[in-house]
């Protein structure tokens, strides 16, 4: 079931052999999910900012393939260069047992967590009135990043299926995106291993934050081009097609940016400079103090193995550029993190605003760069997978592998850890025969919404997120009703 996801295959491929000329064939064919995907939700932003149909997409969707068969053939030489890769058999071990373990949740046959319920809302939205318009008799609209909903709509099946499956398979293109940077950073299959170190990503995507996991596949296009000279116009296509999928993947990506400009421009900083960048970390350091934030406790349980690996690998590689790039991006993320100390504070609109974009930081903001810094520390051990540490670290891997998979195959036995149960999904298949114009009462909590509202009647309320501009609504007036 693929659902018409294979449409980002050939846009995908394309994008992976103009950025990544060094790369073989199957490199490029990992590169393709997350490039092509990437295409995708960007033209799907980019219909839903212009008020196109999904039918316009669908057009949008037919050109960029024909324009990537084109771009393809033109660039085939005729005397193509020999590129030959080796690539241990653990690199495709743990590659394989990444996407396996991402892929997992489609076996649940339902999305855990509770916020898919609202992007099965906007998805529904937009395929019943083209825009994130509010079901009547409510009044208003959502402000969301529209690119995740609207692919999802486009997909064509049931509004929480294409939320669901779109987010999964993001995921897996993230995760073999990575290990694609992996191998060409050198470091063979030790980051994607380290990736495997970590519950963070993991945890995020099966708690549903889908576009939130989606809008890092940004990320893979500037790792791609890790060491070499910014490309600006490269930048700024990828930063708006982020833009357009969630704020927190191009938060992400400016901060990755942004290191690697201050390292490119370290040998003109001055004294004072320096005193100065130490100043405001250790002030930085007095004020995240503070049991509960986001880059405190809940860093060390979605993070808490790869942090120690990470200081111990940036501590012996303090004299390359690109994991001090890597460290100062960590270091970035981490300091916006603090954010959420400061969360109730009102009268400054930009904290606020930061604060909802920068929700659950521990799940999505540290995984990559620790990642990215342990394996490449782990790929310069003396003798590789044969020596003790390497076999030590390998092992720990596969055993943590084995215990998360045990994890999830438990947690399909779990019912009650669902937002919905079947006797939801029946309930929401009567709504059909209920005569036009019912308007049904719904309770005001994430397992209470209708995620995908028949034409002929209306509800009483609607999930909040992003933000909720509703200029009428009756809930209020109805429970007051029903209480009486």
């Amino acid at each position: 079931m693929s659902l018409g996801l294979e449409v980002a295959i050939l846009p995908g491929l394309a994008v992976a052999r103009r950025i990544d000329g060094e790369g073989d064939w199957k490199r490029h064919l990992m590169l393709s999910p997350a490039f092509g995907l990437l295409a995708c939700l960007g033209l799907a932003g980019f219909c839903f900012i212009m008020e196109w149909s999904l039918e316009t997409l669908t057009t949008l969707l037919i050109l960029a393939n024909i324009a990537a068969i084109i771009a393809i053939r033109v660039e085939i030489n005729p005397e193509p260069k020999q590129v030959n890769i080796e690539r241990s058999p653990w690199f495709w071990i743990f590659t394989t047992i990444g996407c396996f373990i991402a892929l997992t949740p489609l076996s649940y046959m339902r999305p855990m967590g509770v916020d898919w319920i609202g992007f099965a809302s906007l998805a529904d939205s937009i395929s019943r009135t083209g825009g994130f318009i509010l079901a009547e008799p409510s009044i208003g609209e959502w402000l969301y990043p529209p690119a995740f909903p609207m692919l999802a709509a486009w997909l064509g099946t049931t509004s929480y299926l294409g939320v669901f499956w779109l987010g999964v398979m993001c995921f897996v293109a993230l995760l073999l995106g990575i290990a694609a940077v992996g191998e060409k950073m050198g470091c063979g299959h030790w980051t994607i291993m380290a990736m495997l170190l970590a519950p963070a990503l993991f945890a995020k995507n099966l708690d549903s934050g889908f576009p939130t996991v989606a809008s890092q596949l940004g990320l893979i296009v500037i790792l791609m081009t890790f060491g070499e000279r910014l490309r600006w116009n490269l930048i700024a296509i990828t930063a708006l097609i982020v833009a357009m999928i969630h704020p927190t993947g191009l938060i992400y990506l400016a901060t990755l940016v942004l290191a690697q400009l201050i390292m490119s421009k370290r040998e003109t900083f001055t004294i004072t400079d320096r005193i100065q960048s130490i100043i405001l970390v250790l002030a930085i350091l007095l004020v995240v103090a503070e049991y509960g934030w986001q880059g405190g406790a809940p860093m060390l349980m979605y993070s808490g193995l790869l942090l120690p690996l990470a200081i111990w690998a940036t501590w012996t590689m303090r004299d390359d550029s690109k994991a001090m790039t890597l460290a100062l991006w960590f270091g970035f993320n981490w300091a916006l993190s603090s954010i959420h100390l400061f969360d109730g504070l009102s009268g400054i609109a930009i904290l606020s605003m930061l604060s909802y974009a920068l929700y659950s930081m521990s799940m999505h903001a540290f995984h990559i760069p620790l990642a990215a810094l342990v394996g490449m520390r782990l790929s310069r051990i003396e003798g590789g997978v044969s020596s003790d540490g390497g076999r030590a670290v390998m092992i720990t891997t596969l055993l943590l592998c084995g215990l998360a998979h045990s994890a999830l195959s438990e947690l399909s036995h779990h019912d009650e850890l669902h937002a919905i149960s079947d006797g939801d999904t029946a309930l929401f298949g009567a709504l059909e025969n209920l005569p036009e114009g019912s308007i049904v009462y719904t309770e005001n909590e994430h397992w209470g919404h209708i995620y995908s509202v028949p034409e002929h009647i209306g509800i009483t309320a609607v999930p909040t997120l992003g933000i909720l501009k509703q200029e009428h609504s009756i809930q209020n007036a109805a429970t007051t009703a029903i209480t009486y």
